[in-house]
């Protein structure tokens, strides 16, 4: 199947949970609710105050939003930071940041490319024997650079995850701090074929007395 590289960006936490196994954050949100910056685009800090709550309503202990844009920032928070004190959520308070993991993730992988700890034609296979395989997933054929740039043609996981299968708040509330190590977040992805499979290509040799071999660079 021809995917393009916006169709990519949506299948990328598996290659995420690649790069953490191969590499192995929190944001505040800072200062209270600002004045309404989109509120002339129809997304007010009202309305964001409305999400907040339905959110909490179907079953989250504590929320906190934020919304930025050029003119600047709105924030709205909902529920509680503890069940037994009733306190509000802080308006500093860390949390999980999800899919800006990968710029994070990706900040440590060219810092260690610099560092000449890491190589962006390295393949997963090179690096993880074994763990990407099965079902025609091929660690062989799938570098560095291409989890990177999300090209690696890998499935995403969320579709085995119980709380995506059954999404109601009482499969969420029993799920919500079940933790999975990386391994097996892509044990899980390598349950379906590859999307593609990257064309490889011939890659200049780096490494003193190192052949050039095929890696892979783009997908089909």
């Amino acid at each position: 199947m021809v995917r393009t590289r916006a169709k990519a960006l949506m299948t990328c936490g598996t290659a995420v949970a690649v790069a953490f196994a191969l590499l192995g954050a929190s944001d505040g949100v800072g200062q209270g609710p600002a004045a309404d910056p989109v509120a002339a685009e129809g997304y007010g800090r009202a309305v964001l105050q409305r999400d907040a709550d339905a959110v909490w309503a179907a079953g989250a202990t504590g929320v906190l939003a934020q919304v930025r844009t050029a003119d600047g920032r709105m924030a709205a928070r909902s529920g509680t930071a503890d069940l037994k004190t009733g306190g509000p959520v802080p308006w500093n308070a860390y949390y999980r940041i999800g899919s800006i993991t990968k710029p994070f993730t990706a900040t440590v992988a060219l810092q260690l490319v610099e560092e000449g700890k890491l190589e962006l034609d390295d393949t997963v296979e090179r690096l993880l024997p074994g763990v990407v395989h099965g079902n025609g997933n091929d660690g062989s054929r799938i570098t560095v650079a291409n989890l990177l740039r999300q090209t690696s043609g890998l499935n995403d996981y969320d579709e085995h995850l119980p709380w995506v299968r059954q999404f109601t708040p009482e499969k969420f509330q029993e799920e919500r701090f079940h933790a999975y190590r990386p391994e097996e977040l892509v044990a899980l992805a390598m349950k379906n074929p590859p999307q593609w499979l990257p064309i490889p290509v011939i890659r200049r040799a780096r490494r003193a007395g190192d052949t050039p071999t095929p890696t892979t660079c783009w997908p089909r």
